[in-house]
């Protein structure tokens, strides 16, 4: 795993969350990199490297992220505008990582982000070793953050 991507996820990861959905967290060291529960979305990248971007957020932190990105009541939120949510913040995560690891001029094709299992998940870690990972702690729940590079 490398330690300065970690660190460059988490920043980028944090600074979304904060300013998307007024969610502050914190990092969390203990993270595996088989540790998949919760609502998962990808986003696919291609350009002068290939890869992916995954979100993994428990549950309970997706009302408040839709509500604050929506500015509604979390009572008004339905499951597929939670799933929205997490696809845009993901694609958000997306495009502010790549140019931190590769520069602002670099150019990328992004794909637009879907909501996977967490078995499709880890077939993924299985297939490709994740460059980073980190987990947030939010007040409600937590979030893991998967960044792979495939080339």
């Amino acid at each position: 795993m490398n330690e300065e991507l970690c660190e460059i996820l988490y920043d980028v990861t944090g600074d979304a969350l904060e300013k998307l959905a007024f969610m502050f967290s914190q990092r969390d060291n203990a993270v595996s990199s088989h540790e998949a529960d919760g609502v998962v979305a990808l986003v696919t990248f291609e350009g002068p490297a290939t890869g992916q971007v995954v979100a993994v957020a428990e549950k309970t932190t997706l009302q408040e992220l839709t509500g604050n990105m929506m500015g509604i009541d979390n009572g008004d939120i339905s499951w597929e505008d939670q799933k929205d949510a997490l696809k845009e913040t993901v694609n958000i995560l997306c495009g502010n990582l790549l140019p931190r690891i590769f520069g602002s001029d670099a150019i990328f094709s992004i794909q637009a982000p879907t909501v996977i299992t967490t078995s499709e998940l880890n077939a993924l870690c299985a297939m490709h070793q994740p460059s980073a990972i980190v987990r947030l702690n939010l007040d409600e729940g937590y979030w893991t953050v998967y960044y792979f590079q495939n080339s």
